[in-house]
């Protein structure tokens, strides 16, 4: 199999992966995998979290009533579920860099220090990109 490369068709180097891990687009959409939206607990909605100091962007499940600051998550296919964080992503200058459609980062459960549980992804991290246009890029 050396030297062959994977034809990613229209959908580049997106993949529907088994890892938890959260894709940020260029337009603002979160897109959690399967696994990531099961670590969090199968929220339907969250509160978005950003620490600026050390670049980590945090998904927080919101039970019972949802305030109005919260977000609500939509399932996208088989094992996707997306988050529309666009006025997130503008306010904390979230770049994802040229030539992407999106970034992957893995992300990690750790306690908010409030007795509850946050959904972590450090984008201080190139991240993998995804889409056509990034498939062009990396090969």
């Amino acid at each position: 199999m050396s030297g062959f490369q994977v034809f990613y068709g229209k959908y580049g180097t997106r993949d529907i992966t088994k890892d938890p891990c959260v894709d940020v687009g260029r337009t603002g959409q979160l897109v959690l995998s399967g696994a990531a939206f099961e670590l969090a607990g199968g929220p339907e909605h969250v509160e978005l979290l950003y620490d600026p100091d050390i670049g980590r962007v945090g998904i927080r499940n919101v039970t019972g009533r949802p305030p109005r600051h919260a977000y609500r998550v939509t399932r996208q296919g088989n094992d996707r579920w997306t988050i529309n964080g666009s006025a997130f992503v503008k306010h904390n200058c979230i770049d994802i860099g040229d030539g992407v459609t999106s970034r992957r980062w893995p992300v990690e459960l750790i306690d908010d220090g409030e007795g509850g549980k946050v959904l972590c992804a450090g984008i201080s991290q190139p991240g993998i990109p995804l889409g056509a246009t990034a498939l062009k890029r990396i090969t």
